[in-house]
């Protein structure tokens, strides 16, 4: 089996850095954060610690938990033009 050489596609030190902002921005707990994601809270706290990378269901549940974050901070209040 050949090696993968750099850049890899996978920037995991990144990922993480994203989980725990979105974390501390919403002041979110591990649990709670994992139970919006619907995994494990152990294996969460693998991934945020760089102790093991996540498996592709679990990539792709953070990855819809962090686009979902996102769209909701952009969204903030809106004016509405008066009639």
């Amino acid at each position: 089996m050949a090696r993968l050489k750099p850049p890899y596609l996978f920037d995991a030190a990144a990922f993480r850095r994203r989980i725990i902002a979105a974390m501390a921005s919403r002041d979110l707990s591990l649990r709670a954060v994992a139970d919006e994601i619907r995994c494990d809270h152990t294996k969460l706290a693998r991934i945020r610690n760089g102790r093991i990378k996540p498996t592709t269901e679990v990539y792709l549940r953070i990855q819809a938990w962090l686009a979902k974050h996102a769209r909701s901070r952009e969204g903030g209040t809106k004016v509405r033009p008066d009639k």
